[in-house]
């Protein structure tokens, strides 16, 4: 049971949507806003932060952010610092388009689709 039941929620960031991804690590919150902009907000203070750059799926890990991108060749895992930066390819996923990217301890799943209505479920270890 929460130490006052009675709170309300407040506001801490706005032009967030539950369709956009969110992560947050132990002293921020990792956003894409509804224009597509990442954004860093620290916790402590709700002042967010544009880190320019851009992403449909994000995972936290380590001292990266990572998300997926694709193309006709197929998917990449790709990084890119907490800090910001540019978004580097890491490791090629294979044919398909991947999404729901999703990171557990030193391991990430991922959702390929290789065809419609024909989704798998897919994890990898970091290192």
């Amino acid at each position: 049971m929460l130490s006052d039941s009675d709170a309300s929620p407040t506001l801490f960031v706005a032009d967030v949507s539950h369709y956009l991804p969110m992560a947050s690590d132990a002293t921020d919150l990792y956003y894409s806003t509804t224009s597509g902009a990442l954004m860093l907000t620290p916790l402590a203070s709700a002042a967010p932060v544009p880190l320019g750059l851009s992403a449909s799926d994000l995972a936290l890990h380590d001292d990266g952010i990572f998300t997926l991108t694709n193309s006709n060749a197929g998917s990449l895992l790709a990084r890119a610092a907490k800090s910001g930066g540019e978004f580097v390819p890491v490791r090629a996923l294979g044919a398909g388009s991947s999404s729901h990217l999703t990171v557990k301890g030193d391991r990430y799943f991922l959702e390929v689709r290789t065809a419609p209505n024909q989704g798998r479920r897919r994890t990898v270890h970091f290192h």
